[in-house]
């Protein structure tokens, strides 16, 4: 595994050195060279039925940072043999310190509450609460901002950096035995949903979910449907942040896999595309805004890009048209782009694109172990028509924590809030959210066929979201008038170019009645998560306020 850190730029290393092939394909940055032979230390993840993954993190990693790696995290051990198993907040960034910590946690039967160290005071005291978090570790790099907050939080508990817990105690992970206790429902993780449909949940995924993940990884290859697989020889770029499972959970079914992963800090695209180039890095893991990056900006041109063989995407709806234009920019039409499907409450991979996909508008075929079905309001199965996608998965949640809401119902399935449909190869297409579904008259319209559509068919429109409002319209009947409210599409638009007036003329030549725009607004951009899913709850806001 290889960190980049941002702070330096490509091309130096601590001691002038430049990174060199070593034997074995091991690599060197200054002062972490290899002496003699790599020096090893594994961290074993316990898992349903002791079945063990067991990952080699090399003192030979490449580490663009101050400091090398915590070869272990003694400290951890220290800290379990006193207090036993508890939910421990991590505000940490991405860095090999934090891979090595949570594989520790993992192995001990901690239970890790990953977030982003740049919450503040108010979300962090009600995700810490929720999440039932009794322990706290970040790092030192944010311990300026973060310290007076956690303080306020954890009153009377210590608060850890992963630095104190490499130095301390002398414990020795690979020592520990956990008497033969078997954690197969024990809570690995709790991770923060994206909220984007309602405010974010505290997933509980136990080891038996994270066992589920890597038998699924292993099938992958012998499945009938020809999926791309990423080899040992791969170098592979992901920009997802480690408090993210899309993140976390994807590094693990990466390395598990023997690839090597290069990790930055943060996102930054001369970095990122610096990265690719230094590295010959073969496959990316990302997300659409970072697809779409790679179609639009500038510095794309001044990079060696053409170690690419494939590109995993995922997190958020992929427009059809990107996935060709990323193909013409980078001049490479065997370049696979590999759609993904997942959530964090029933697995990362559900569905993905197979080989030589033709059909770009769809999300794929059912990954090995997964279970769905597609329902009409009524509880029918409905492949002919779009209806609600319920998943039963080797990876299902345990529950939500802190909130009175079960997931999953009486025979195992889980309601993912997607609207789907099915053709009749199997392909799976995602077509909206049940919640975002908007009811006019009594019809239902779809926000993704009119956003589609208007950034398709309309000059200037670089994005485009599409919310229901309640609107009054009046009504005149012979010498009477009369008013009647309802629900109204309403679209927000981005782009300097982009005529409103053009957008609202455009859906009432093109669409039927009921699906005809309220209105529509110039936005700067729309809100978005950092994996680039659209945050509608947060418009609605926007046109209360600029309404009233």
């Amino acid at each position: 595994m290889i960190y980049v850190n941002r702070k330096k730029k490509l091309g130096e290393s601590g001691n002038e050195e430049e990174i060199g092939e070593k034997r074995g394909g091991e690599k060197e940055v200054g002062d972490l060279k290899e002496k003699e032979g790599p020096t090893r230390f594994a961290l074993v993840v316990y898992l349903k039925f002791y079945v063990a993954l067991t990952i080699f993190v090399s003192k030979s990693i490449v580490c663009r940072c101050c400091c090398p790696p915590l070869i272990a995290v003694p400290g951890l051990v220290f800290l379990f043999q006193r207090i036993g198993s508890e939910t421990w907040a991590a505000l940490c960034g991405n860095s090999v310190d934090f891979v090595v910590f949570s594989l520790s946690a993992n192995r001990l039967g901690l239970t890790l509450c990953p977030l982003n160290p740049a919450l503040k005071y108010y979300e962090i005291e009600k995700y810490v609460r929720q999440a039932g978090c009794t322990r706290v570790v970040t790092e030192a790099r944010f311990c300026e901002k973060a310290l007076p907050i956690l303080q306020r939080i954890f009153q009377e508990t210590e608060i850890f950096t992963l630095e104190q817990l490499g130095s301390m105690g002398d414990e020795n992970v690979e020592e520990l035995t956990l008497n033969g206790e078997d954690l197969s429902d024990f809570a690995a993780f709790v991770f923060f949903s994206s909220g984007t449909s309602g405010a974010p949940k505290a997933v509980e995924l136990t080891n038996r979910s994270l066992h589920g993940l890597i038998a699924q990884i292993k099938s992958i290859s012998s499945s009938s449907h020809q999926f791309p697989l990423i080899s040992p020889d791969d170098i592979i770029h992901g920009v997802l942040p480690l408090f993210h499972a899309g993140g976390m959970l994807t590094l693990y079914t990466m390395l598990l896999q023997g690839a090597t992963v290069v990790m930055n800090d943060r996102f930054e695209p001369q970095l990122f595309l610096a990265t690719i180039q230094e590295y010959k890095v073969s496959v990316l893991n990302i997300v659409p805004p970072i697809l779409s990056l790679l179609t639009s900006c500038p510095l794309v041109d001044k990079f060696d890009l053409s170690t690419l063989r494939m590109i995993y995407v995922g997190a958020a709806r992929v427009e059809p048209k990107l996935i060709e234009t990323v193909k013409t920019r980078l001049d490479q039409r065997a370049l696979e782009v590999v759609q993904l499907y997942g959530m964090t409450e029933a697995g990362l991979l559900i569905f993905m694109t197979p080989k030589n996909n033709e059909r770009i508008e769809s999300v794929g075929l059912p990954l090995p172990g997964i279970e769905f079905k597609i329902l009409d309001d009524s509880g029918e199965a409905s492949n002919e028509i779009p209806g609600n996608l319920w998943l039963r998965t080797p990876c299902l949640l345990k529950s939500y924590r802190g909130i009175d809401l079960k997931p999953i119902n009486a025979d195992g399935w889980f309601d993912s809030g997607d609207l789907a449909r099915i053709d009749s190869d199997g392909f799976v297409y995602i077509v909206g959210r049940t919640k975002e579904m908007i009811k006019v008259k009594g019809w239902q319209v779809s926000p993704y066929e009119l956003e589609e559509a208007i950034k398709l068919n309309v000059k200037g429109v670089e994005d485009c979201a599409v919310i229901g409002i309640e609107c009054v319209e009046r009504v005149q009947k012979e010498s009477e008038s009369s008013s009647i409210s309802g629900v109204r599409p309403f679209a927000f638009v981005v782009g300097e170019s982009c005529d409103t007036n053009e957008v609202l003329r455009f859906v009432a030549e093109n669409f039927v009645s009921y699906k005809h725009l309220a209105g529509v607004s110039l936005i700067e951009a729309l809100p978005r998560t950092a994996s680039g899913k659209l945050t509608r709850h947060q418009l609605e806001e926007i046109h209360k306020i600029t309404t009233i």
